[in-house]
């Protein structure tokens, strides 16, 4: 219940939920050349099954909807 998006090379994993199906806050980047992936600052609001774009110009991720804990 995560949102993808490609930006700079990187893959960006937005949202989700927890292994107690709670929505969460992590961003998680994703190098594919190098295999490796780290997690990053966290989103303002919890959210499970968002929607994400990118703004390649600004170099920006937008995160819609989804939902929270209630």
């Amino acid at each position: 219940g995560f949102a993808c998006v490609y930006l700079s090379g990187r893959i960006f994993c937005l949202g989700g939920s927890c292994i107690f199906n709670l929505p969460v806050k992590t961003t998680e980047i994703f190098h594919p050349e190098t295999g490796q992936s780290y997690f990053c600052t966290e989103m303002s609001e919890a959210r499970a099954f968002p929607s994400a774009c990118v703004d390649e110009e600004q170099e920006k991720i937008y995160v819609f909807g989804g939902a929270d804990a209630n």
